[in-house]
């Protein structure tokens, strides 16, 4: 079986960790894979949003610890690397991603569902950062991210304990967005309602909220960027529908803009 699976379909792409005898422990490879699939799928105008998920009992139990002990310093940290780049190209996608956690999502796996826009998890998900228990720490933005979705005391005792959390209780802590009986219809749901709006838009919004931290650097980016949407076509024809009171085109207007290109 090949690390990724790959499947278009409606303007969703799903990108399928397929380990699953592995419990689709990480790879150098299925990071490769993973992060080539999300930069086409960022650049493709066809593609509205993506779904990333994992075949099996698991979303990923997190990096092949066998790689660990089997390299060497310099093959850690080129690993670690490559799990950063494709969390990297998750954030940075112009496209909403989701993350469909059923099962479980450790380590490196729950910080590529961190990365992601959206989590949406089914009744068995469980997630949890547990290198603590191999006297290390999350080396993929789990110490960084885990703490402005949770708070500072929460992270610091998932992170402290290597403990995990159940569905019921990620969802209470904010970390997932709802939990379905059908995770993944229920991401594709949720896709299908952001793939109405103009895609550039989203893609500002979700910059906008990615890359500012103090309250200060946030306003002035928000600024900049209300202002250069309102200059785009997808913003005025977004002001003259709703002036002219009927239904903006826009998905038909940015496929024409962006082929033309």
């Amino acid at each position: 079986m090949e690390p990724i699976e790959i499947v278009h379909e409606n303007g969703i792409a799903t990108v399928l960790m397929n380990r699953p005898e592995k419990l689709n422990s990480l790879t150098e490879g299925m990071f490769v894979s993973m992060t080539k699939a999300i930069s086409q799928a960022s650049a493709d105008t066809d593609i509205g949003a993506v779904v990333v998920a994992g075949v099996g009992k698991a979303f990923s139990a997190g990096a092949d610890i066998q790689g660990y002990v089997d390299g060497g310093l310099d093959a850690f940290v080129h690993f670690q690397r490559l799990g950063r780049a494709l969390n990297n190209a998750i954030t940075s996608a112009a496209v909403p991603i989701i993350a469909v956690v059923d099962g479980f999502a450790l380590g490196g796996g729950f910080e590529i569902a961190l990365a992601c826009d959206f989590i949406v998890a089914g009744p068995s998900a469980r997630f949890g950062l547990p290198e603590v228990r191999l006297g290390l720490l999350p080396g993929g933005g789990g110490t960084q991210r885990l703490p402005r979705i949770v708070g500072r005391q929460l992270a610091k005792k998932l992170l402290f304990t290597g403990g995990m959390l159940d569905a019921a209780s990620a969802l209470d802590a904010g970390i997932v967005l709802t939990v379905a009986d059908d995770p993944i219809a229920s991401a594709k749901s949720l896709a299908a309602q952001f793939m109405q709006w103009p895609r550039r838009t989203l893609a500002t919004i979700k910059q906008v909220v990615n890359e500012t931290t103090l309250l200060e650097v946030g306003m002035a980016v928000e600024h900049q960027a209300l202002v250069a949407l309102y200059q785009s076509p997808e913003g005025q024809e977004g002001i003259r529908a709703f002036v002219e009171k009927r239904q903006p085109q826009f998905a038909a207007h940015i496929l024409s803009e962006e082929k033309g290109r």
